[in-house]
């Protein structure tokens, strides 16, 4: 992977800890569970969000820009990180 494409996950995985976190002391200080829910439900997003980033640069590199990978089978990996992203 690229290093600016490695520092942007690590920011990411920063980014989810303090949300992770947070959530914990959401817990440990009783707020209220719409309160816990959202930022759960935040915390849930943001780590499929880089789970599809993993999966995106694997794929990437170590797949699309095999050199002996048909374009008909690069096509059809293109069409697969699409359709993880959404």
């Amino acid at each position: 992977m690229q290093k600016d494409y490695c520092k942007s996950l690590i920011n990411h995985i920063h980014r989810l800890n303090g949300q992770l976190t947070t959530l914990a002391g959401y817990i440990e200080n009783e707020r209220n569970c719409d309160d816990v829910m959202q930022l759960a439900m935040s915390a849930t997003k943001s780590f499929d969000s880089l789970k599809s980033k993993v999966i995106e640069a694997y794929i990437n590199k170590e797949i699309i820009c095999d050199e002996k990978l048909s374009f008909g089978k690069t096509r059809k990996f293109q069409k697969m990180l699409s359709l993880i992203k959404t």
